[in-house]
């Protein structure tokens, strides 16, 4: 019985994945990936710990209801992404999907991110993690060169 509820609790949540993927018009789907995959285990394992407050920051800045100046503070403090990559990110709230995208436009795609609340971007080139964690005063970034 436990086994039929997750089932439905996956189905929904794609659902739900792939109509909010249909509002990015910033990027094109490449993959839906469930987060149980070996692929995304193995990521989850390494960015776990960019999860924790004491987790060194990369940039910190005190958090201003203006969306477009803290995405401005965002590009400032990381240049490497750019247009036309291919990003990994968990992509719901339930963390069970995860998606895997190529970039059209990078400045559009975290403005839209930052809509839904923290980010963590895997950059497949790279191999680079950025995460954004936001709390009621304060937005960091936090980065790990994944293995």
């Amino acid at each position: 019985m436990e086994d039929r509820k997750l089932l439905i609790k996956k189905k929904t949540a794609l659902s739900k994945v792939k109509r909010n993927l249909e509002q990015f018009k910033s990027f094109e789907i490449i993959d839906i990936i469930e987060a149980e995959s070996e692929e995304i285990s193995n990521y989850r394992e390494q960015i776990e710990e960019l999860n924790h407050y004491s987790y060194p920051k990369v940039a910190v800045r005190k958090l201003n209801k203006n969306s477009e100046i803290m995405i401005e503070w965002f590009f400032q403090e990381i240049s490497t992404l750019k247009d036309n990559s291919i990003w990994t990110m968990p992509f719901d709230e339930m963390g069970i999907w995860w998606v895997k995208v190529k970039v059209i436009n990078c400045k559009e795609a975290i403005e839209q991110l930052w809509d839904i609340g923290e980010i963590c971007i895997i950059e497949q080139e790279t191999k680079k993690c950025f995460y954004i964690q936001i709390d009621e005063d304060n937005c960091y970034i936090v980065f790990k060169q994944l293995q």
